[in-house]
């Protein structure tokens, strides 16, 4: 395999917005109790600046309907929009650029902004889906890319188990005081995501003294 790049050629169709992205700052949002807040393939340096998110949706894992949520540790920002997909008569695509202007300068470190691209509907399941995702740029190598996730450890010790059951990646603490939206990072090799069949089941797995608690999660890509 070389790369997960986009492809050279119009996609078939587009996500069109149906509520522009925008970003809030010192939202009066509650926090939620999910465990997984984001997914994204890790950002390079800067990247977080830019104003286009691009979004892998193969015709295979579709969703006719997406929702972009961006957020900070210390939940002082706050970023969402919702895109409907619209069929072209042109040739097809992956990957596809998501506007998402920034209303100010977001975090600098990669591991104080989490993004998620899940399927935006009412019926959600038990297990959270998730797209892949990457800022700035639609080519992440196969062989040097990483996947990341943010999650809310509540300060346990937390373990990412790959699609085979038995691998397991630790999940690092956010290095920030104040993270009140998600307080650690997971990040894995994107090589053995993609080897599994997309959506790759992933688990979340909590130790808290003698309590283990699991949280599924399927990415597609």
């Amino acid at each position: 395999m070389g790369c997960v790049a986009a492809a050279p050629w119009p996609a078939l169709g587009q996500f069109e917005p149906e509520r522009k992205y925008a970003e809030v700052l010192d939202p009066p949002t509650p926090v939620s109790g999910h465990a997984v807040v984001g997914v994204v393939v890790l950002p390079t340096p800067g990247a977080l600046q830019s104003d286009k998110l691009w979004v892998r949706a193969a015709a295979a894992h579709r969703h006719p309907r997406i929702r972009v949520d961006v957020v900070s540790a210390n939940g002082r920002l706050q970023g969402e929009g919702v895109w409907n997909f619209r069929v072209k008569d042109v040739e097809q695509q992956d990957w596809y650029a998501l506007d998402v202007p920034p209303k100010s300068k977001r975090p600098e470190r990669t591991d104080h902004l989490a993004t998620a691209v899940q399927p935006y509907s009412s019926n959600a399941g038990s297990v959270p889906v998730f797209l892949l995702a990457q800022w700035g740029t639609a080519q992440p190598s196969e062989q040097t890319a990483r996947i990341r996730l943010y999650v809310n450890s509540r300060r346990a010790e937390m373990f990412a188990y790959l699609p085979d059951g038995k691998t397991q990646v630790r999940c690092a603490p956010v290095d920030q005081t104040a993270t009140v939206r998600f307080d650690a990072v997971c990040d894995l090799d994107l090589s053995t995501i993609l080897a599994a069949r997309s959506p790759a089941r992933l688990t979340l797995v909590r130790r808290d003294g003698g309590s283990t608690s699991r949280q599924p999660l399927d990415l597609h890509w």
